[in-house]
């Protein structure tokens, strides 16, 4: 359903709405409380204060909007990021899909970690950048509260659609700050590419991938098959925009029915890399977000069909240095899960879970929610601490609120297996 979606051209004009309000250069966000406070610009019209992650939600003018806009920076609350409220239920099957490459017993890359599931998407699949900012909050809370002191990793499978050919603004305006946010919480995260085939080093431009930190990694997504690895074309590339690659075709995962079926896509291709960082903050503890990305660069080995358009395919081998007790080398190759080929390169890892410490990381999923009750997913959730930010509206956290479902797509492709039944894209 991917190719059915087409961005709408943004002009970043001022018009009548709800906008997110954050500071803008050289201001801090004390501004925005001296802004909301009485005698100050948006004295009246913040329906909502976000304070952790340093931003309000305010009814604006046309007039207001453009009065505002040179000291602050506004995003509409309603931008889409593309178009189910219990986070632990999954209408749409990608975020059960993608928590399955995370954690799944079967078809995890690291199934020692613990998830919290966030529903930042309704039942078609589609968020807006208010319910990404809400969920935002909410990990921002849990960093100081339940999970401070943690080593939080978000994973988010979304990427714009539609073949933007020049920098879009808003949405840059909206990921650079949430990515200042989690930095100030030492919060890693890892996004996708996308699925539009396009170079995003050559005049090409898809978001949150063309917003770059020191905290946040891309990945795309390359086939394989037996010792051969090339990208896939079909997705989105750029060597020194998509930092790195793992696999996305023909990912055997899990799926709504308490099954499994294949997925394509880089959206499968992010919460593998998301695995590769958990086995990498477990082995250093002392790691940076900086640290994470700058290591997990240096692990993706470059070769020669990836050089000139991507980072290259992770190469968690290089994690074994030195090897643990009782390993004297690395398989060359093996199938511990005949089910699951994406595996083979990180085998080796799961077999030896005491080379790390897993009690301090903690990956959040940024998705359509999660099949609760999928037999290889219960045991690694943390559901006391899940969230839905679908709920969220401009004036309140308990509101009901509703999704744009144009621009912003999972970055996923469903392959329709007879022999394994899947709630798919619809």
């Amino acid at each position: 359903m991917i190719g059915l979606f087409v961005l709408l051209g943004l002009s970043g004009a001022a018009f009548a709405g709800s906008y997110l309000v954050y500071p803008g250069e050289g201001l801090t966000t004390a501004s925005l409380s001296e802004a909301a406070a009485e005698g100050g610009a948006l004295e009246g019209r913040v329906t909502r204060e976000m304070p952790l992650s340093g931003a309000l939600v305010a009814e604006l003018s046309e007039e207001e909007a453009a009065g505002l806009s040179p000291r602050f920076s506004l995003v509409p609350a309603d931008l889409p990021l593309y178009p189910a409220a219990d986070p632990l239920v999954d209408a749409d099957g990608h975020g059960t899909a993608v928590t399955g490459i995370v954690v799944g017993d079967r078809t995890g890359v690291c199934p020692y970690v613990e998830v919290v599931p966030v529903k930042v998407a309704d039942d078609d699949g589609g968020t807006s950048t208010l319910w990404i900012q809400d969920a935002l909050e909410h990990v921002i809370s849990l960093a100081k509260g339940d999970l401070k002191g943690k080593k939080i990793i978000v994973n988010f499978s979304y990427s714009t659609t539609g073949n933007l050919t020049a920098p879009d603004s808003q949405y840059a305006t909206f990921f650079a700050n949430l990515y200042k946010s989690l930095a100030s919480y030492n919060i890693f995260f890892v996004s996708a590419a996308g699925n539009s085939g396009l170079n995003l080093s050559a005049g090409y431009y898809a978001y949150p991938a063309s917003v770059s930190a020191s905290n946040e990694v891309t990945a795309s997504a390359y086939r394989q098959s037996g010792s051969s690895v090339a990208l896939d074309k079909t997705m989105n590339y750029g060597y020194d925009v998509v930092e790195t690659a793992a696999p996305g075709t023909a990912v055997v995962t899990t799926n709504t029915l308490g099954g499994y079926t294949y997925m394509d896509g880089t959206s499968f291709a992010a919460p593998y890399v998301t695995g590769i960082a958990a086995y990498l903050w477990a082995n250093q503890p002392g790691l940076t977000p900086t640290g994470v990305k700058e290591a997990l660069l240096a692990m993706s080995t470059g070769r020669p069909a990836m050089d000139v358009i991507a980072g290259g395919p992770l190469s968690p081998e290089l994690l074994m240095d030195p090897l643990p007790s009782g390993a004297t080398s690395i398989p060359a190759a093996y199938t511990p899960h005949a089910s699951a080929w994406q595996l083979d390169n990180v085998a080796v890892l799961r077999d030896y879970p005491d080379a790390f410490d897993f009690s301090d990381v903690v990956v959040v999923v940024w998705d359509t929610g999660v099949a609760a009750d999928h037999p290889d997913l219960t045991a690694h959730l943390r559901t006391a601490l899940a969230h839905d930010a679908t709920a969220a509206s401009a004036s309140s956290s308990d509101g009901g609120g509703g999704g744009c479902s144009l621009g912003f797509a999972p970055a996923s492709l469903l392959l329709v297996i007879p022999a394994l039944l899947a709630a798919g894209r619809r």
